[in-house]
């Protein structure tokens, strides 16, 4: 009986293309595959996308802060619920949590706790 089922003297054909001399299958007919070269020149982002906003970023206070290092300024906290203080100087470092404030009456280097700041004035 012949039917659907290779005998068993019969080999199985593989109806994947090879590439010749290798052994190992080809691309489907109409796919191409890139080369080795091609790949390599490829950028590792894609550069039609919006590049991704960083706390660096001039769309957040960190990296508009730093665009400002070097300016008076005068920095309004808010402590606990209620309680507001100020403090007046020179802009001199912005980190990822606190600012550094030069105090103007007496030189002190003054660091801030970022995350209490509610005001911020910058004079010009």
């Amino acid at each position: 009986m012949s039917g659907t089922y290779p005998s068993s003297g019969q080999s199985q054909m593989n109806n994947t293309p090879m590439i010749p001399g290798s052994g190992a299958p080809s691309a489907p007919s109409g796919l191409q595959v890139p080369t080795q070269e091609e790949l390599d020149r490829q950028p590792i982002t894609d550069l039609t996308q919006p590049m991704p906003v960083t706390a660096e970023s001039l769309q957040y206070l960190n990296g508009f802060l730093r665009t400002q290092i070097g300016r008076k300024v005068h920095v309004e906290f808010l402590i606990g619920s209620n309680t507001m203080t100020d403090r007046t100087g020179v802009l001199v470092a912005v980190g990822a949590n606190y600012i550094l404030l030069n105090e103007l009456e007496t030189d002190d280097l003054l660091a801030c706790d970022y995350y209490n700041i509610k005001f911020i004035r910058f004079y010009y």
